[in-house]
């Protein structure tokens, strides 16, 4: 009986248990954390199967408004290393991790690169910086010099499958030149400025509905209506991750089409091309 009741209780703890442990890795390889999806995309095309890789923000989820849990700060301290992007729900989780784990080793993949002031009043600087192929490259570098620390008897072939991994970046660039070349209007209209990057590598002007964190004022919606009719703009680009209330407003108005994009998808190389087309061919 005390067995059976022991069997029973252990069944019911898994079963709570479940959900929390489906997002947590399981094996005893080394844990890397990262902060967005797209940065997992790029560890994994470096590391292999060499690590384990924790997110914490899900891709449907705004890293500029995002609330880690506890749970989540807890997971993402087994970690020995942690690439983050200066967001500012990072500095939050950073006290409680330079407590419970202070040898975690943190980089932050913005350093050195040439970033842009952002549109949003609390953010200092554009964090979207993997939206451009060119400083993707220059953080791919920075996470392959950091993995090799971790595994020094790995460093040819990380930086083999680095190489590997710039090459398509860089196909990746040539291909979004191209298809961004066949555009006639050179301007991106967007629910959330997002696209600094791409836009600044590909000679595009970024035009957000959002301003400083907000849906516009009527004077900026005026003045956005405006734009959009004498430059004859067809398409809104939203994100999942924010509101889509001003962006619908402006499609009804004025007949544009809304393309739904996730900037923070796991499947970067797909994404960035879906963007491209899109953009391209709506901006004939």
């Amino acid at each position: 009986m005390a067995a059976f009741a022991l069997r029973l209780l252990l069944a019911v703890f898994c079963i709570f248990m479940a959900p929390c442990c489906q997002h947590s890795p399981t094996s005893n390889k080394v844990k890397v954390l990262v902060s967005v999806a797209p940065y997992a995309t790029f560890i994994k095309e470096i590391a292999g199967d060499l690590v384990d890789i924790i997110i914490l923000v899900p891709s449907g989820s705004s890293p500029h408004t995002y609330e880690p849990s506890a749970k989540q700060t807890s997971m993402a301290s087994n970690a020995v290393i942690w690439f983050r992007i200066d967001e500012a729900f990072e500095n939050r989780i950073l006290t409680a991790l330079s407590s419970s784990h202070p040898d975690m080793k943190i980089i932050n993949l913005q350093q050195s690169l040439p970033l842009i002031h952002a549109c949003c009043s609390d953010e200092g600087f554009d964090t979207h910086t993997w939206l451009s192929p060119k400083l993707a490259q220059e953080q791919a570098k920075l996470i392959t010099r950091n993995l090799i620390d971790l595994f020094p008897e790995q460093e040819k072939d990380l930086n083999e499958r680095l190489n590997v991994f710039i090459k398509r970046l860089i196909n990746l660039d040539h291909v979004l030149k191209e298809i961004t070349d066949t555009a006639f209007k050179k301007i991106l209209l967007v629910s959330h400025p997002a696209y600094g990057y791409f836009c600044r590598d590909y000679g595009i002007k970024q035009l957000s509905i959002e301003w400083e964190g907000k849906e516009p004022s009527p004077k900026r919606l005026t003045r956005l209506i405006k734009t959009i009719q004498d430059n004859q703009l067809k398409c809104i680009f939203t994100q999942i991750q924010y509101s889509q209330k001003g962006s619908r407003l402006l499609a009804d108005e004025l007949g544009l089409k809304i393309y739904e994009t996730n900037p923070y998808s796991n499947d970067y190389f797909g994404e960035m091309e879906n963007v491209a087309r899109l953009w391209a061919g709506c901006s004939q």
